[in-house]
Formats: structure tokens, sequence, C-alpha cells
């Protein structure tokens, strides 16, 4: 509750900088902070009576970071977690192309390698049986390096 009024404040005081016609010297600290807290709120869905109705709280938190926030250090998180969700519904093509996005644009990620293990089930189930192949080979490559 306290985070909720405090992050509702600073974008009071946000707002009305700007609506001043100020420059907002923390512009870059007011969207990491923005990213921050709708990352953090992806727990209070755990909070909801059905899962379903969670589901809903988290996609559009999801979609929100995601949109919003494409240079957020969690978008890896981000993209990762929305996939599951969509796998988890039986989507799998929107759920590959989310494990795609991490694969693609975050081979840095702590998440990358459980992401191309996601993409590798994602195309089986697709029936793209020789991408899984290459897929579980890239995992196992990966792995393998990590290992050293």
């Amino acid at each position: 509750m306290y985070e909720k009024l405090e992050y509702q404040t600073y974008l009071l005081k946000h707002e009305q900088k700007q609506n001043r016609g100020e420059k907002s010297r923390d512009s870059q600290r007011g969207k990491t902070y923005q990213a921050e807290w709708l990352f953090q709120r992806q727990v209070d869905c755990q909070n909801f009576k059905s899962i379903e109705d969670a589901q809903k709280c988290a996609k559009k938190i999801y979609k929100t970071l995601i949109r919003k926030f494409p240079q957020s250090v969690h978008i890896p998180d981000t993209l990762l977690n929305f996939g599951e969700l969509l796998f988890e519904e039986g989507q799998v093509d929107p759920a590959r192309k989310a494990y795609e996005k991490v694969v693609t644009n975050y081979a840095g990620s702590s998440v990358y390698g459980y992401a191309r293990y996601k993409l590798g089930w994602c195309n089986y189930n697709l029936g793209r049986y020789k991408q899984a192949l290459t897929d579980f080979i890239d995992v196992l490559k990966y792995s393998r390096k990590l290992k050293g």
C-alpha cells in the first residue's frame, strides 16, 4: 500500500512539473522507477482469488512493461514470464514469439538459456521438429559453455 501511494505521489509531482513547463531532470529516473514499480507489481498478482484474475493482471503488467519500458533491465524476465503465461494458456505461437525476443535480443541475460529451451518446446509443439532439435542442441551447447 505504501509503495503504491509513494508511486502515485511521484507521478503527481512529475505531472505538475510538466504542466508548469519545467523540464524534469529526473525523467530517466522516473522511467526506471516506473518500470521497477510495474515489475514488482507482478508479485501482487499472486493475491487474487482465482488464477484467471491473476493471469489477467499479469498480462496487463507484462504488456505495459514491454510497451512503455523497452530499455528496462527487466524486459528479458518480463518477456520470459509473458511467454510462460501464454504457453500455459495454450497460446504456443505467441509464447514462441516472446521467447524468441529474449533469445534474439538478450543473449547475455540470466534467462537466455531457459528462454532458448522453451523456444524449443514451442517449436516442437508447433510441429517444427528440425527447428526444435536445433534449439535443444543450442541449449546443450550454451550449458556447456556456462560450465566452461
